[in-house]
């Protein structure tokens, strides 16, 4: 707020709010996130893991567009569409990659997702332990639960799954919270590509959720620094414009799992995974 009045951005100027429109615009932001939170209930609900054969955490990730022109993505949704979606997109920023350091040696990645099936809304890649019904293959080579699931409907909506966000091993189970991270910028890129691959500029509303997480700490903290989650879900909304993905993508990003690093300790070792681009020079 300026000289009482609140700045809002427009396509190419800055615009002042009155109080009314700002509420109005609380009230819009407050319903966006609780639709997306409750289509992330039901990405947990669709897990293809059944839930007494879980034992690692999982990731959900889920985007919309907010104003979406129809089969809009319908061109892209084939197996080399959406392989080159993915890698123009979720890792075509080299400055997030570098930033990203070790964590881009996480497995699995969302590249590991690379079999293509049809689904009933549109498309998607998996790893090669999920069958395109959505059922683990026991078969497989792969941990029945080191998934990567993408799908990408004909209106460009966006659901990842991720099975591995945690970890048992020989001194207890952990939390991969850098997985967390990877995925968000991922999505982010990927949002950014789907936008100008459709020619849609709109907004999106995006959320991110985990579950199987009680009881859980950083792989990153020393046992007797952890803390530990005590609820079994987390679950975060938020909403960004086209120019939000390109210009303040950290922002983004810190607003859906800034809040599960700083239940876990490890935020500040994330500052620049959630850092923006420097600015462009721009008048007053």
């Amino acid at each position: 707020m300026v000289n009482g009045r609140y700045i809002g951005r427009g396509d190419s100027a800055k615009i002042y709010l009155g109080d009314a429109e700002v509420l109005r615009l609380h009230e819009r932001r407050r319903q966006l996130d609780v639709d997306a939170l409750a289509l992330l209930d039901k990405q947990f609900a669709r897990d293809p893991v059944p839930r007494d054969q879980r034992t690692q955490a999982h990731l959900f990730l889920l985007a919309e567009p907010l104003t979406p022109r129809s089969e809009m993505f319908l061109h892209k949704l084939h197996h080399q569409g959406l392989l080159s979606v993915v890698s123009e997109g979720a890792y075509a920023d080299e400055e997030v990659n570098r930033a990203l350091g070790r964590g881009t040696e996480f497995v699995p990645e969302l590249s590991s997702a690379s079999e293509f099936s049809r689904r009933s809304a549109g498309a998607a890649l998996s790893t090669l332990s999920l069958r395109s019904d959505r059922t683990v293959d026991p078969s497989s080579s792969y941990r029945p639960e080191d998934i990567v699931e993408l799908e990408v409907s004909e209106d460009g909506a966006v659901r990842i799954m991720m099975g591995r966000l945690s970890y048992t091993g020989t001194s207890g189970a952990v939390l991969f919270d850098i997985a967390a991270v990877i995925y968000v910028r991922r999505l982010i890129g990927l949002l950014r590509k789907i936008s100008e691959a459709s020619g849609y500029l709109g907004g999106w509303a995006l959320a991110v959720g985990a579950i199987g997480l009680s009881g859980l700490a950083s792989a990153d903290i020393r046992p007797y620094q952890a803390q530990h989650f005590e609820n079994d879900t987390y679950a975060r909304a938020t909403a960004a414009s086209y120019a939000d993905l390109g210009s303040r993508p950290g922002t983004v990003a810190d607003q859906l799992v800034g809040r599960f690093l700083r239940k876990l300790g490890t935020h500040a070792r994330y500052a620049k995974h959630l850092s923006n681009p420097p600015a462009e020079d721009s008048d007053d």
